[in-house]
């Protein structure tokens, strides 16, 4: 964990990647949390290439259900299943409600998965806590 606000990209391509770039997604890191934004593929990899650790990660904020966004949701609680932990995942309610009927099609929040989610929906122009010291400002894009 660093002492400083970093911002971390690792991922800048669009809906399809290409060799050399992968589908968006960034993460907030501080002396508290790690904060990540949106869940492509593969991100479990790409957080321990830029030498954050995937248990750090306490919070995470989906934009919205289009599958380059999402779609990697499930390998990442399945890989910190063992893991006693708990993950704050914040969106719309639709976006939230889709993501709690992912990880139920991997059977990701039965007992005996140690790692623990929380959907926590943001509706209309609403401010979340993410963090001790952050909150995000949650606007619906006509």
């Amino acid at each position: 964990m660093t002492n400083t606000n970093e911002l971390v990209f690792i991922g800048t391509g669009g809906s399809v990647p290409t060799e050399e770039r992968d589908n968006t997604s960034f993460v907030l890191v501080n002396r508290e949390t790690s904060i990540l934004v949106d869940c492509p593929g593969g991100v479990i990899q790409k957080l321990k290439k830029s030498r954050i650790e995937p248990r750090d990660v306490h919070s995470m904020i989906i934009t919205h259900i289009h599958p380059d966004h999402i779609y990697g949701l499930p390998s990442f609680v399945h890989s910190l299943m063992m893991e006693e932990c708990i993950i704050d995942i914040f969106g719309s309610k639709i976006c939230v409600d889709f993501c709690a009927r992912l990880l139920d099609l991997f059977d990701l929040r039965k007992k005996g998965v140690e790692c623990r989610v929380n959907f926590i929906p943001a509706e209309g122009d609403q401010i979340l806590r993410i963090s001790p010291s952050l909150t995000c400002s949650f606007h619906k894009v006509p």
